[in-house]
């Protein structure tokens, strides 16, 4: 769940996990993936959500994603709460 959650925001921001753990903590990709996927202490949750920018509730808050379904061209697309992010940021 907070490996999912992370990664979502990091896509939000335009970022990777690499560039978080590397440029943004200043530690490898390997211990935050551990930390992301164990049980990391409060503290580490804390020291993600400062290198992201958000309050560190909110990587450990349950979000249900918003789906949307329309058909365009014929097909079925599913558009996420993360893709309307990302659309308004480029706007």
């Amino acid at each position: 769940m907070l490996l999912e959650r992370v990664k979502s925001i990091c896509d939000e921001k335009g970022i990777t996990l690499k560039i978080l753990a590397e440029k943004r903590m200043n530690i490898t990709y390997q211990a935050l993936y551990a930390a992301l996927s164990g049980n990391p202490t409060i503290g580490k949750v804390k020291d993600i959500a400062n290198a992201l920018g958000v309050d560190y509730i909110e990587l450990l808050e349950e979000r249900s994603e918003v789906k949307i379904l329309i058909e365009y061209q014929g097909e079925t697309k599913r558009i996420t709460e993360t893709d309307l992010i990302k659309l308004f940021n480029e706007k």
